[in-house]
Parts: structure tokens; sequence; C-alpha cells
């Protein structure tokens, strides 16, 4: 069925094909199954990921080492240009049309440059955190406290 397809030409879009429907508004459906016209259009929204989704990952250490070369320091950060000018402006410079342009444009900038500087975080369990040990320490040591002044009295 396929062997007289020249499939370089038809890649190359060099080829017309067999049948081409004339449609009229853009919004046509001659062309569609009844089957599938006819259906009521359901909206099927993705799951949350899973409390465990990230074991998924685990044992997995690759990352792209262009994603290390494109790493934008602080430092780069505070010296683009539209971080400057910004500086120099008052507060009232955003009622013209040009700096409101200025300042989206800004915004993109900021995105693209936190993008290409996209860094892991690292995970580890909530408890494991510096912030959760030293609260223990102190939540064990006032406990042990509270627990020997009743202990005295």
């Amino acid at each position: 069925f396929f062997a007289s397809i020249d499939w370089r030409r038809l890649y190359c879009r060099q080829v017309s094909p067999p049948f081409k429907p004339f449609l009229d508004p853009s919004d046509e459906t001659e062309f569609f199954d009844i089957e599938f016209t006819t259906k009521t259009p359901s909206d099927s929204p993705a799951l949350p990921p899973s409390a465990a989704a990230h074991e998924l990952f685990r044992g997995f250490s690759f990352v792209a080492p262009h994603m290390y070369e494109q790493q934008i320091s602080d430092a780069e950060i505070l010296t683009q240009p539209w971080l400057a000018l910004r500086r120099h402006s008052s507060d009232d410079s955003l009622t013209n049309e040009n700096n409101i342009a200025a300042v989206m444009g800004a915004l993109m900038s900021t995105y693209k440059a936190l993008e290409s500087a996209n860094s892991p975080s690292p995970l580890c369990p909530v408890n494991a955190s510096a912030l959760a040990q030293r609260r223990k320490k102190e939540r064990g040591s006032s406990q042990s406290e509270s627990s020997m002044s009743a202990i005295i009295a």
C-alpha cells in the first residue's frame, strides 16, 4: 500500500494531497465523523503528584552539563541593564506606555535569566532541615526543664 509513496518528497512537503477539503467557515466540522462531533466535550484535569512522586527519581543524578554553563550568578542578575535603569527612575515613571513596555521587557529578561540559572533544589525530609533540627533541640531542652521543675515542685 505504501510502496508508491516517495517518503523524501512527502517529508519535504512536495507531494500534493489526494483530497483537499473545502471549508467555508473556520469552525466547519463537516469532514469529521459524527461519532466525535456529537460527544459532549469534557475537561480531564491532571492529577496532582503524589507525596511519593519524588521517589520515582531516586538514584538519578544526571544533570545536563550545559545547565552549569548557563548558570547566572546573583551579581550578574544585579548588572542586568533594566535593573540598573530602574534604580534611577522615579515611582511615577510607570504612567507612560513606553515605560510599561520597558518594565514588561524587564520582567521577561528576569524570567529568562532565572530560567537559565535554574539549579535543582536539594530534596530532603522536612524533619532533616536545619530549622527542624534546631526547633527539635529547643523543644527538647525546654521540655526537660519543665519536667525537672515539675519533679522539684
